[in-house]
């Protein structure tokens, strides 16, 4: 494509635009010591997971448990004589009574009321997404093994208090988000009991706050302001992308690894943001059906420019996506699939590689390439990964029925 001169200052325009938006949102909290963005533990579940575990520990400090389970307890439903009741047991004998768990049978969080046999389950997603029957399987475990003669409820984390993918697991986890912590926690620091807590206790509380503030509200705004612009410039995006260094050298690595895989065919050498090929199994299945070669396409994003992702689609120009899509829903419990333009659907996507500092940039650059090159390799040839799971379903699917 060209881009006029005139093109090129309107993008460069809007680029400062959004540059000095971001300065302005930071302002005041520029220059602040935040120890986990010292520590740079804000991006990793598992931290996340840790602090919450300590606000939730009574044996540390009782004052700050106290206010926060209650508050917890009270989004998730409990009914309030039910709270007080639960709160008033543990602060009893809280090593008897009480029990916080982290990874216990790779479940994130556990918190367990012993006495009354009431336990939460948290599954804790930052970026990820659960992987197929999860949160299933994770449910089948409590309700049928150790903690079958427990009251239960299964609370499922993520930033913006996302829906888990699969229904049966929409109805038996609830969801809730980074956000409803924050809320918490800004809740906290009003409670009268709030200022007779240690004050490098609050200090690390504020802190957090301030962590889930940009995760949640401020990050949020910044992305709309980043998808308007990009809607708006995607050709000229795409192309200027081209000649970013780390986005072609990311593109090369994938590229290179589709050409020496016998298992793909790469569409085209020029592709850089969205890498588009061809999964041969796939296509052996197409030509035994005489049906278009290019109703299912596999891509690999390197958009948003710190993720690297792998997604099949399938395209709508057909007479039986509809029975497909409505069948693979059904397999693998999907209440509904997402549309791209309007012209395909998203049957599958996985997230190989987060990578960003508190400064919202990479981590080193040979860093994230190794890490891609890592994941690309594991997940395309672990025959025990998701990835296989869809493939085989589509080998094995009896097309001729739904003609």
């Amino acid at each position: 494509m060209n881009i006029n001169d005139k093109d090129f200052y309107d993008f460069k325009l809007k680029i400062e635009l959004i540059k000095q938006y971001k300065e302005q949102k930071n302002l005041l909290k520029k220059n602040k010591n935040n120890i986990f963005k010292i520590l740079k533990l804000e991006d990793f579940e598992i931290r996340h997971s840790n602090f919450l575990s300590w606000l939730l520990d009574f044996n540390r400090n009782i004052d700050l448990a106290t206010m926060f389970i209650k508050r917890f307890l009270k989004r998730l439903k409990f009914e309030d004589n039910d709270i007080e009741n639960l709160v008033n047991n543990v602060m009893l004998n809280p090593e008897k009574n009480y029990e916080v768990t982290r990874e216990e049978e790779n479940k994130d969080l556990l918190i367990k009321f012993l006495d009354k046999k009431i336990i939460i389950v948290i599954e804790n997603k930052i970026y990820s997404t659960e992987g197929i029957d999860q949160l299933k399987k994770y449910y089948n475990d409590i309700k049928y093994g150790k903690y079958k003669d427990f009251e239960s409820k299964f609370v499922y984390l993520t930033i913006n208090g996302d829906l888990p993918l699969q229904e049966f697991d929409r109805l038996h986890w609830q969801s809730f988000s980074y956000k409803e912590i924050k809320d918490i926690l800004t809740d906290i620091t009003k409670d009268h009991c709030y200022k007779n807590l240690d004050e490098n206790v609050r200090m690390i509380i504020e802190d957090y706050i301030y962590i889930l503030d940009e995760k949640t509200e401020s990050t949020m705004d910044r992305v709309k302001e980043y998808f308007k612009l990009y809607e708006k410039n995607k050709d000229i995006m795409v192309e200027i992308s081209k000649y970013v260094p780390q986005i072609a050298e990311r593109a090369e690595i994938e590229k290179t690894y589709l050409k020496n895989n016998f298992s793909f065919n790469l569409e085209s050498e020029k592709q850089c943001i969205y890498i588009e090929f061809k999964i041969k199994e796939i296509e052996d299945v197409m030509i035994k059906n005489n049906l278009p070669n290019d109703l299912f396409t596999a891509v690999i994003s390197n958009e948003p420019y710190n993720k690297c992702m792998f997604i099949i689609e399938m395209s709508k120009d057909s007479d039986f996506y509809k029975s497909f899509v409505k069948d693979f829903r059904n397999n693998f419990g999907i209440s509904e699939l997402k549309e791209r333009n309007g012209n395909f659907v998203h049957l599958y996507s996985h997230t190989f590689v987060v990578s960003k500092n508190e400064n919202g940039s990479y981590k080193t650059e040979q860093e994230f390439k190794d890490r891609i090159s890592m994941a690309l390799k594991e997940f395309f040839e672990n025959k025990d990964s998701e990835y296989f799971k869809i493939i085989n379903y589509i080998k094995n699917y009896d097309f001729n029925n739904i003609k």
